[in-house]
């Protein structure tokens, strides 16, 4: 083989390797391209999933939030509603007092009129009351008794409290829901 030829053919070997290195080399650019993409995209796929947890677990505690303020506010406008419901039943018992105050003395004149009762302690309007109907009790004025009577037997070792406001204390949790519903059934959704 002559020089030129040899040359020639390696020259063509040469150029047939360069053209298998760059194929070689642009097979791995690309499967390198494949890798940076498939990377991109669970990166991206996996800050997506992430920023998605992030929002729902925001929302979730907006949420949450919310509804405990709400609860307070409800609570706060029931609370409110029952004790205006209280100080206007409290005025009523008082009016309803005075319409009634000698039927209540006279009802219960047979069991104090024992002679086991030393003191009727009464509201001072109540005094002439108490004296009618109780004659063997010594009757003391009470200013914190608003209606009703205090009786205390005559060693002082027991009491009957058979005030209207003892009476109302023991009566209001009952009639509170009660008064609490026909208010919700008035007002509905605002409140």
């Amino acid at each position: 083989m002559s020089q030129r030829k040899l040359m020639e053919r390696i020259r063509e070997k040469a150029d047939e390797e360069i053209e298998q290195l760059k194929k070689e080399h642009e097979l791995q650019i690309e499967q390198l391209k494949n890798e940076y993409e498939n990377k991109r995209k669970d990166i991206e796929n996996t800050f997506s999933s992430e920023k998605e947890k992030i929002r729902n677990e925001i929302k979730r505690k907006e949420e949450k939030a919310f509804q405990k303020e709400k609860l307070k506010y409800d609570l706060e406008i029931e609370y409110f509603i029952s004790q205006k419901c209280r100080e206007r039943a409290e005025k009523l018992v008082e009016k309803i007092w005075k319409e009634s105050a000698e039927d209540f003395f006279e009802r219960h004149k047979e069991e104090l009129n024992t002679g086991n009762w030393e003191t009727l302690y009464v509201n001072d309007s109540d005094t002439k009351l108490a004296e009618k109907y109780f004659p063997h009790s010594e009757v003391a004025v009470n200013e914190k008794i608003t209606g009703g009577f205090i009786a205390e037997n005559k060693d002082g070792t027991f009491l009957i409290d058979n005030t209207i406001k003892s009476r109302f204390e023991k009566m209001w949790p009952e009639i509170l829901p009660e008064i609490m519903g026909k208010v919700y059934e008035k007002l509905g959704d605002k409140i």
